[in-house]
């Protein structure tokens, strides 16, 4: 990571130009406020914020003892960035891969594709990939959350914070073209109607192809919105729908040790013909806030998602004899359905000399999951891995193997107090029930039920030991039921896989969360360790994705640092670098893999991104994002192979410019040395790209 900063900073001073101060701009903004920063500042994404809507407590980030980190993601989409893997890629902690169905993100060593992305406070994760174009910015709450939020695997919750209605016009309309035949077009309205009532339209579409053979996409999302507020502005009523659909070839391809064995390129890929994956996502969302009494707020967000996945492809693959490839294949249809509500009052208390920030919340919500699968382990197809695509015999013919109806119910409640004993010492306690059960019938008519619940705490200590300065330790704790396993998908027939104990997750944490220079900049740095106790994994991902095993125990320790801001006169800083050993620490089903890293994890992550800002009129930008050697085992004959995958440091730069105060333009080139690397063992990170971006305001 010493050469990715050095690289940063030897590229950035190729940018070198003249000073012109920007008097009068502070750096540090209440998330509030934020919204009225046009997504085109040349600021944006270096600013802080002081609160994050993911802390639904309603305290500030300084207030948590827990890290929270945010990021602004225009400076992200930029670059051609579209999915949130991307987004967070070299975030410390965030190991960002790539999957075909879903995100595949891990963070602090554990994913959070199953039930820990979060859309605006309701739960939107369940193996699909979305849009990111109606976002505006991410919100990460790092470690065990599961007092706020009830199940979580416990690394972290991320949640997605929408372009919604508010009282700051905007008539907006862009246009992006890059490398691959990539475009795409945009427009977002926000109009205020009057002072009590606005709405806006934010839609997009993109399609484009891939350096690699036969990739392909094409992305469509519209979401319209509309905020109400009484004429005291104490109570307002937000309702928000958006449709989300993505079509894209998959990049499923086989491992960096196979393709190196074949010595085939790197742009050769094996998709078949009529290969697919299409993601369906309806979204509708209200929110209700209201100050019922002085400092009483109620917070009630009602969800509604319907999600569907449907794909047939051919994937991954072995040496065979001959040097020909051995492929799997699996066809799947999967709906999902969640109707979700969420209560939240927030009161502020004096008694007597202990001042009370007290939190109490109830949440419901009802889980349906349909999935349908054509697949057999002794299903495969042979290729000649040197052929063209149209050569290959594409066999697709399998029984119905899975059809699956799932129903979860999860009721809970929270209550959390953040007691002020004096200006310096603040000490949080808290803690959450939940009760939840679910029902399951197979493609036989077989049927399981199962009922459980499961008890949060989290306990915090602060210390304001200067101004600006807040230390903190912090112990927090999670639950997963079904061992973890994935979502709401366990079997009716395999008992073992229906747990009787939930996964338990156990973090201790200890920080500093500082701001410097009159609020021009700040830092975060924290210390923790995450155990997760009672685990069901899948031993052979890649190729046999539908085993699972039982673990007894993972851990997971490390250190991470932020830093955010104005460093000096028009120089801006965001940085983040990480340190974390995930670690299988004791394995029921093979022992062999006892003191193994946790798959696709990485020991070191971080980014360093410079911009130096002249005033409004224009920017240049340059950045290096990096990881250490990613550990990835697979089993064969009832051996662990190791086939890491060797770290890399990417470098990226931009620049942007404003004709006038309507229209400005941006230059990104994505990985300028045109670094090989891979981002996860199944898919290649990009050569080196260009993306243009062109914006119009009429406001």
């Amino acid at each position: 990571m010493r050469l990715s900063i050095f690289a940063s900073v030897a590229v950035l001073a190729t940018f070198a130009v003249a000073d012109t101060k920007t008097d009068g701009y502070s750096v540090m903004l209440p998330s509030v406020e934020v919204e009225g920063i046009s997504e085109q500042d040349n600021l944006k994404g270096y600013v802080a914020y002081d609160s994050a809507e993911v802390n639904r407590n309603g305290l500030s980030n300084k207030q948590t003892p827990q890290t929270i980190e945010t990021i602004d993601i225009q400076k992200n989409r930029n670059y051609g960035t579209n999915d949130l893997s991307s987004i967070l890629e070299g975030n410390a902690g965030i190991d960002a891969g790539y999957d075909m169905r879903g995100e595949s993100i891990k963070i602090r060593g554990f994913s959070v594709d199953g039930g820990d992305i979060y859309r605006d406070g309701v739960r939107d994760s369940g193996q699909i990939r979305r849009s990111t174009a109606n976002v505006e910015r991410v919100e990460i709450l790092k470690g065990p959350a599961s007092i706020l939020y009830g199940r979580s695997n416990g690394g972290a919750v991320v949640n997605l914070v929408s372009k919604k209605a508010n009282f700051t016009p905007v008539y907006k309309v862009s246009g992006r073209y890059g490398s691959w035949s990539r475009w795409g077009l945009g427009a977002d309205v926000n109009h205020a109607v009057n002072n009590q009532l606005a709405v806006r339209l934010t839609t997009d579409g993109e399609r484009g192809k891939s350096w690699r053979e036969g990739i392909k996409y094409k992305n469509f999302m519209i979401s319209p919105s509309v905020i109400v507020t009484n004429q005291s502005g104490d109570v307002s009523f937000e309702a928000q729908y958006t449709y989300d659909n993505a079509w894209r070839v998959p990049d499923r391809t086989p491992t960096k040790a196979v393709y190196d064995k074949l010595g085939i390129d790197y742009e050769k890929g094996f998709s078949h013909e009529g290969d697919f994956v299409e993601d369906r996502l309806h979204f509708f969302r209200t929110e209700l806030n209201a100050e019922l009494a002085k400092e009483l707020n109620l917070k009630w967000v009602f969800g509604y998602r319907k999600a569907s996945q449907n794909f047939d492809h051919f994937f991954a693959g072995s040496i065979v004899s001959g040097n020909r490839l051995r492929q799997n294949y699996a066809k799947q249809e999967t709906d999902n359905e969640t109707i979700s509500n969420a209560f939240t009052l927030t009161k502020e208390l004096n008694f007597e000399r202990f001042k009370h920030n007290i939190a109490v919340g109830y949440d419901n919500s009802i889980e349906t999951r349909h999935p349908r699968l054509w697949y057999s382990r002794t299903h495969t197809q042979d290729i000649d891995p040197y052929a063209s695509r149209g050569s290959w015999t594409s066999n697709r013919n399998v029984p119905l193997t899975t059809d699956n109806k799932h129903r979860a119910i999860n009721h809970g409640v929270f209550f959390e107090d953040l007691i002020s004993l004096d200006d310096t010492y603040r000490l949080m306690l808290g803690g959450r029930f939940d009760f939840y059960k679910f029902k399951t019938r197979n493609i036989r008519g077989q049927t399981n039920s199962y009922t459980g619940d499961s008890f949060s705490p989290r306990v915090g200590f602060l210390w304001d030991f200067a101004t600006d300065h807040t230390a903190y330790v912090s112990y927090s704790q999670s639950f997963a039921p079904y061992g973890g396993r994935g979502n709401i998908g366990i079997s009716t027939e395999d008992t073992s896989k229906l747990d009787l104990k939930p996964q338990n997750n156990v973090q201790y944490e200890i920080g500093l969360k500082s701001t410097w220079a009159d609020n021009k900049f700040s830092s975060n740095i924290a210390v923790f360790q995450i155990e997760h106790k009672n685990i069901r994994y899948q031993p052979d991902p890649t190729n046999d994705p539908y085993t699972w095993a039982v673990r007894g125990k993972e851990r997971s320790r490390g250190i991470e640092l932020n830093v955010l801001g104005q460093i000096y006169e028009n120089l801006y800083l965001r940085s983040s670098l990480g340190y974390t050993n995930a670690k299988v620490t004791k394995d029921n089903s093979n022992p062999l893999n006892e003191g193994l890293n946790l798959n696709e994890t990485t020991r070191w992550q971080g980014n360093v991104f410079l911009r130096y800002v002249n005033a409004d009129k224009w920017y240049v930008e340059s950045g290096v994002t990096g990881y250490s050697k990613r550990y990835f085992y697979s089993t064969s004959g009832g051996r662990i192979q190791e086939q890491h995958l060797p770290g890399f440091a990417r470098v990226d730069v931009s620049a942007g410019y404003s004709f006038t105060e309507h229209a400005q333009m941006t230059l990104a080139i994505n990985n300028l040395f045109d670094k090989k690397y891979w981002r996860s063992s199944s898919r290649l990170g990009d050569e080196r790209s260009f993306m243009v971006n062109f914006h119009y305001n009429f406001n």
